[in-house]
């Protein structure tokens, strides 16, 4: 099988929001998270986010690739989340009940597409103090992490077949997170940042990256 893989489609990119915000908020437990490289002292409280379902498409291949793809010669390979799953011509018509036998092919402009099933979800929220007495409280970056399912699909077009599970390449608690999550230094540079220029860096899961490949 060929190596060299082509891209079709990047549907989403992360989404990093800069706004003017101030705000007064009833927390959770408040935690400390360390300084700013000017020193300012940087706290987080974390809340739930409600269950929820992400889905994202890919692209039709084109007529030489589904071609290939029907031979067996390329998988089609989908990522999300940076989650990746390699599909093939067989693990379809497998999903859709096709026996080899049948008369019944999956035809040119078939689509794939992913849901994430979002059911255990928390947001960080990161903020600064504007006073000494803790009074008020600036927020400047939010990211998100969690427990969530990964289900594949395929939204067929031919004779008798309908949208399908393909349950063998579903992921289930999958732990999620934004991008930079675990970066300490990264995002106490970005709450300084952020508070230096009264704005606010929001990171969060619904705003991922989603493509897909011939490999």
């Amino acid at each position: 099988m060929g190596r060299k893989k082509r891209t079709y489609i990047l549907v989403l990119a992360i989404a990093v929001v800069a706004v003017s915000v101030q705000c007064s908020f009833a927390s959770s437990k408040e935690h400390y998270f360390g300084k700013t490289p000017r020193g300012q002292k940087i706290y987080y409280t974390t809340s739930n986010v409600k269950a929820h379902n992400i889905r994202k498409y890919g692209t039709k291949l084109s007529k030489s690739n589904w071609k290939k793809f029907q031979k067996g010669t390329v998988d089609v390979a989908i990522s999300f989340f940076q989650k990746k799953v390699g599909i093939t011509y067989t693990v379809v018509t497998t999903a859709l009940g096709l026996m080899q036998d049948d008369r019944v092919s999956v035809q040119y402009g078939t689509r794939f597409f992913a849901d994430a099933q979002m059911h255990s979800i928390k947001e960080r929220t990161f903020y600064i103090y504007e006073d000494t007495k803790h009074k008020r409280k600036r927020v400047v970056y939010t990211d998100q992490y969690g427990k969530g399912d990964l289900l594949y699909y395929v939204d067929p077009v031919g004779k008798n077949v309908h949208v399908t599970r393909i349950k063998k390449k579903c992921k289930y608690n999958i732990t999620f997170k934004t991008r930079c999550f675990d970066s300490k230094s990264y995002i106490k540079k970005r709450c300084g940042i952020n508070y230096n220029h009264r704005s606010k860096e929001v990171w969060n899961l619904d705003d991922q990256i989603l493509f897909q490949t011939l490999e």
